[in-house]
């Protein structure tokens, strides 16, 4: 049953057609509500806010039900109106370099490049198959090569490993072959924990074995994180406050109303979360969280802060970030999921439109 506050027939569609978790519960039964609530002075800048969904394009289109090298081949197609990625124009001129399968559980990330701004983007997908949500769970902290006292989710870090060779080695590839100014490491979800450590990894800060591949981009480095759960304790926390420092890395780190995830694994079992200044998404604007509040993810709003203020994301959840329903592109990239390899795309484009057309009615 679809509560009040949803008004109106689109907003109860959309949410009868949810079958993804948005991690609901887990927001009525961890999240903690803030002292302080946000005023219209913790508004984040427009710029930034639209500089962050369009990374959010990306972030999106690494998740494992979606085949990159199939969105990439069809991009012009898929950007034009009336399919899937029209309001997805921030990926308009990228060039996709290589898919990322890792050894354990199949965790899928990519790298791609934006020529017009000489940015590398390397996303990775959040929790997508059983093995993977079944890492998700292994809340047992392990030592993190930086030092002896930082601790790292067991679960999230073995998914790390499978795929940090690769990661690495295609990484080393891209700067090496392409004009970077701009480096820019995202992920949704699990994708943002392991977005952050192979941001770690590639600055130099995971131990003797790690090397900062970036010295000539000091300042220029960027994670943009969404509804990512905590995953170190308060020793490693220490250290990343002092790598970012050190390497003047941008965090961009989101929460989003009713997402249960950020309060993951909880509190109480000794992890803490590893950005000072995240960004909470409601009423389709980011606000800025102070650093007294950071492990809080409730929060309340004075009333000119919310003046005329409209939320077409009534409910919130786990894949509402941006103003759009991650799920709702899931589902419908699927409808080109081609029956037999080398389908022609007049048949995707008419099985697609079939789709359309049954899900309207």
């Amino acid at each position: 049953m679809i509560p009040d506050r949803c008004h109106t027939e689109a907003q109860r569609q959309m949410y009868a057609a949810e079958r993804g978790d948005n991690f609901r519960w887990a927001a009525q039964l961890f999240a903690k509500a803030a002292p302080e609530p946000l005023h219209s002075s913790d508004l984040v800048d427009p710029a930034l806010q639209q500089e962050i969904s369009d990374i959010g394009q990306f972030t999106e289109l690494a998740h494992g039900w979606i085949d990159p090298e199939f969105i990439w081949e069809h991009l012009p197609h898929l950007l034009e109106e009336d399919y899937p990625l029209h309001a997805y124009q921030a990926l308009k001129g990228s060039q996709l370099l290589v898919v990322l399968h890792g050894r354990v559980a199949n965790l899928q990330g990519y790298i791609a490049y934006r020529p017009e701004l000489k940015q590398l983007v390397v996303a990775f997908s959040g929790t997508s198959s059983p093995g993977q949500a079944l890492r998700t769970v292994n809340v047992t902290f392990v030592q993190h090569p930086s030092e002896k006292q930082n601790r790292v989710h067991g679960g999230f870090w073995s998914l790390y490993c499978g795929i940090r060779d690769q990661a690495l080695q295609s990484f080393k590839k891209a700067l090496e072959e392409h004009d970077v100014e701009e480096v820019v490491f995202t992920g949704h979800s699990m994708g943002g924990v392991i977005g952050s450590l192979f941001c770690l990894e590639v600055l130099g800060e995971s131990g003797p074995n790690s090397a900062n591949l970036l010295p000539s981009l000091q300042g220029k480095v960027k994670l943009v994180i969404f509804g990512s759960p905590r995953f170190g304790n308060v020793a490693f926390v220490k250290h990343w406050h002092g790598a970012m420092d050190r390497h003047s890395v941008k965090e961009c780190s989101v929460r989003m109303y009713n997402d249960g995830v950020p309060q993951l694994p909880p509190y109480f079992l000794g992890y803490r979360h590893v950005t000072r200044h995240p960004f909470y998404f409601a009423y389709g604007r980011l606000w800025q969280i102070s650093p007294s509040q950071t492990e809080y993810s409730l929060f309340r709003f004075d009333d000119e802060a919310i003046k005329d203020a409209i939320e077409s994301f009534p409910l919130g959840g786990h894949n509402y970030y941006n103003s759009r329903d991650m799920e709702l592109l899931q589902r419908r990239l699927k409808w080109f999921h081609p029956i037999s390899k080398g389908e022609l795309w007049d048949n995707l484009k008419a099985r697609y439109h079939q789709n359309f057309a049954r899900e309207q009615k």
